[in-house]
């Protein structure tokens, strides 16, 4: 089934599936807080609201369907995988991370930086934790892809990748 706002908030540890979709701030930071997701895996099999992975600090996110904005907005590490749409902003004032978009490529914010297009060396190592998590989704067959460093407002160390 599905599950609400803030599911895996803050999680240290472990793995969550959901079958269904979720609501706001998944693996994100409770109020108040700096740092949301600090561990572990949530594997979210439909959709997923705004400010999934918000202040993630470590752990691994992916979405079988659409986000809403503000996707791993404050990321200072971790990885999120997104198949669907992208809301408005993926990663803005993120400092560290990865985000990887596999589905249409959204309008990111104006402070990233476009590296240009690549081969991913880390795709192979993703495809296979994908795997052995067991997620419905896998690493489409593309060679390579582009890579938009940023957020440049805090230091550009993160980075979003987008099939291209």
């Amino acid at each position: 089934g599905g599950a609400g706002d803030w599911l895996g908030s803050e999680m240290a540890g472990g793995v969550v599936r959901v079958g269904g979709s979720v609501g706001d701030h998944a693996g994100g930071a409770l109020p108040g807080s700096r740092r949301g997701m600090r561990g572990g895996a949530l594997l979210v099999d439909g959709d997923a609201g705004a400010w999934l992975g918000a202040g993630m600090r470590r752990g691994f996110i992916a979405a079988g369907g659409d986000v809403g904005a503000a996707l791993g907005a404050r990321m200072l590490a971790g990885t999120i995988l997104v198949w669907g749409r992208c809301g408005q902003l993926p990663g803005i004032d993120m400092l560290r991370g990865t985000i990887g978009l596999f589905g249409p490529t959204p309008a990111v914010p104006a402070t990233f930086l476009d590296g240009g297009a690549a081969a991913m060396p880390m795709a192979p190592l993703l495809a296979r934790e994908l795997e052995r998590l067991n997620f419905s989704r896998r690493i489409p067959e593309q060679s390579t892809w582009r890579i938009l460093h940023g957020d440049a407002a805090g230091g550009a160390r993160g980075e979003v990748l987008v099939v291209a």
